[in-house]
């Protein structure tokens, strides 16, 4: 279970449901009304390929509900769990399944043309007799931590098939939206609050670099002077996570990965950054393709190698990078993709001797652990608003040249290396008759 145990990883999904501050009894009975075994498949009706059913957070078959088990932290968290029942038939079952009957029907109607319509209506049939044996059905549960004062759910896959399932789960449970929050909508949000939605819906991806040679616009391009950024076109202003993550690189190895940012209560706080392990870049002009850098057995950070900095020369922005995270003293490290804002591979900082000694009870060291967790998001959240705040002032076009700047003197720094290098020793194997024939000569 990734929130009460293990690695830790989430996306962030906006809770639209009107609620207290803290977990009612309420809230847990509308789950129970709405579990996998209370579903009305009893009544003629055939379970369909996948269904979804709310649980109590431990396992597959918990269908219990309580303030006890799953509230947290006063009540503010609920940890549950959805429980997610695939049951498709395999394609080749199928595609047996469609044989058959098709044979049956030539048997039983001979001579007569094939209809496709009862052809289909007989396998539709076959194959909800076959869906209704449950041999073919297959089971998970998917944890979620549900920050009622925040109105946000950290759900530990961000699939989109899944997210959209638990979206409508979620509507027919509570009768209230849920919706994920890539970069893009985290942004809208911000701006909105601070009443800038016109600078927000103006913002175009930035140019840090020309296009790349050889690259010409596609035909439905908005600005071809602009890089495309292809992978954000269901949240157009997903792009601003990759500028994030661009913004935070530049910081690290330029001013030493230290940022004063406001929390969500006002408190100033300094976080510190470092980004290891672990770099993903993709052309944001949509030409030079994508590639992956992890850190090496002498432990050089990809951001450090040489093809990060060709990357970024040929338009290449980070989409998904290592980091490591403190403040004060707890660090925490993970993966995370900017542009969707998922976060993966989380290790958590350990308590501290002082910690250890009041944690008296079992569930002491679990609420500890989740609001970690907690803190970690508010953090990431924290950095993006700072970002978000300079991206529609002033100061943003000359942070921009700074970043251009930095590129290219990243880009000249690896030339100028490979240009004094010496060059490698060329060893070469010969056949082992030319070698004899050389030294008989």
């Amino acid at each position: 279970m990734p929130f009460l145990g293990g690695q830790v990883g989430f996306c962030r999904l906006r809770a639209s449901l009107p609620t207290a501050a803290t977990l009612q009894r309420e809230h847990l009975d509308k789950c129970a009304e709405h579990t996998i075994a209370t579903n009305p498949t009893d009544a003629g009706e055939r379970p369909g390929e996948v269904e979804f059913g709310w649980t109590g957070g431990e396992h597959i078959e918990d269908n219990q509900f309580s303030l006890d088990k799953n509230a947290w932290l006063d009540g503010q968290l609920a940890h549950l769990g959805v429980r997610v029942d695939t049951n498709k038939v395999p394609a080749e079952v199928a595609r047996a399944i469609r044989a058959r009957e098709a044979g049956s029907l030539k048997d039983a109607m001979p001579g007569m043309r094939e209809s496709k319509k009862l052809v289909r209506e007989a396998v539709d049939r076959a194959i909800d007799d076959e869906r209704a044996t449950g041999k073919h059905k297959r089971s998970k549960m998917v944890p979620l931590l549900w920050d009622l004062p925040r109105k946000v759910v950290l759900c530990a896959t961000g699939a989109q098939a899944f997210t959209e399932r638990l979206a409508n789960h979620w509507r027919v449970s509570f009768g209230a939206g849920l919706s994920q929050m890539s970069s893009g909508a985290l942004a809208a949000d911000y701006y909105a609050s601070k009443g800038l939605d016109r600078r927000f819906e103006d913002m175009r991806p930035s140019r840090f670099v020309d296009p790349p040679a050889g690259r010409s616009p596609g035909e439905d391009a908005i600005d071809p002077d602009r890089p495309e950024v292809p992978w954000a076109s269901v949240e157009p202003a997903d792009f601003l996570g990759n500028e994030f993550l661009l913004w935070v690189w530049r910081r690290c190895e330029t001013g030493g990965g230290r940022f004063e940012v406001t929390d969500e209560s006002g408190a100033q706080t300094e976080v510190a950054i470092a980004m290891d392990r672990l770099l993903e870049m993709e052309c944001a002009w949509g030409f030079t393709g994508k590639q992956t850098l992890t850190s090496t057995e002498e432990g050089i950070a990809p951001v450090r190698m040489p093809e990060a900095a060709r990357a970024l020369q040929v338009g290449k922005w980070p989409r998904r990078a290592g980091l490591i995270l403190a403040e004060h003293d707890r660090q925490y490290t993970l993966s995370f993709q900017a542009d969707r804002w998922l976060v993966s591979g989380v290790t958590l900082p350990r308590p501290t001797e002082e910690e250890e000694a009041t944690m008296t009870e079992a569930g002491d060291r679990l609420e500890a652990r989740l609001a970690m967790i907690r803190r970690l998001d508010e953090l990431l959240l924290a950095m993006f608003r700072e970002f978000l705040a300079m991206r529609a002032s002033d100061a943003w076009p000359g942070e921009r040249e700074r970043i251009s700047a930095w590129i290219r003197e990243r880009a000249g720094a690896e030339k100028q290396r490979r240009a004094v290098a010496p060059a490698e020793p060329v060893e070469v194997h010969l056949p082992e008759d030319a070698h004899d024939a050389s030294l008989a000569s």
